[in-house]
């Protein structure tokens, strides 16, 4: 703009990372990914990255040059090794998986270059960014792209089951308890899928499957539950 560079953006980040991406080391880290919106490169050297606003210069970059237009990752491994044995970058902090801040700041260590400030709490393998809007939300997971993919208004939370699995020597009343407010349960007896809706106890006299899962539109839903009685 005006011949200035554009600012480096915080772009994509995932507090709970388990089988999205791995490290250098095959290990499944948390990661925040920077990117840089210029035609040519940026040299980060300087840079200071951190989950605390009032610490910024929590991890500062090595030499590191990010080519326009590109995408870079940074595991948040909590290592003291800022680069791994495949050549990753690991900044000496962890994410919150109940939430944080994470903030990138220039090399005079006060000018903040871009934040993602008080992001909320994340779910396992879903990633929390910026849409190509501008717009924070959570998101499936574009490591090292373009986040072009399904967003999301948030998540929900797996559903309750009033009985464990097991042998019953007596008929059960089970109860499966949605702890999702606007969301509807759906289940399966003996069935793939679960296309019933929940209407209450489901009374259990021989030998079942029970899947369930819970839905609403715009949310991430859990993965189908399974109980054997």
């Amino acid at each position: 703009v005006d011949g200035a560079p554009l600012p480096l953006r915080i772009t994509e980040l995932m507090a709970d990372n388990n089988l999205t991406v791995k490290d250098g080391r095959g290990q499944a880290e948390d990661w925040i990914e920077i990117h840089n919106p210029n035609n040519g490169p940026v040299n980060l050297g300087g840079y200071g990255l951190s989950d605390d606003p009032l610490l910024p210069m929590k991890w500062v970059f090595p030499a590191t040059n990010l080519a326009g237009h590109a995408h870079l990752l940074v595991f948040a491994s909590g290592q003291a090794e800022s680069i791994d044995e495949g050549g990753y970058l690991h900044a000496n902090f962890s994410l919150a998986a109940d939430g944080e801040s994470v903030q990138l700041t220039a090399t005079d260590g006060v000018t903040v270059v871009d934040a993602l400030l008080n992001y909320p709490a994340q779910r396992t393998d879903l990633a929390y960014g910026r849409t190509l809007a501008g717009a924070a939300t959570f998101m499936e997971p574009t490591p090292g792209a373009w986040n072009l993919t399904t967003t999301y208004t948030g998540w929900l939370a797996s559903l309750d089951f009033s009985h464990p699995r097991g042998f019953y020597t007596n008929a059960i009343s089970l109860v499966i308890s949605n702890p999702n407010p606007g969301a509807t349960v759906w289940y399966a007896l003996n069935g793939p899928t679960p296309a019933t809706a929940y209407a209450g106890p489901l009374l259990l006299g021989s030998s079942v499957v029970v899947r369930a899962e819970v839905r609403q539109a715009g949310y991430k839903a859990p993965f189908i539950q399974t109980r054997s009685y």
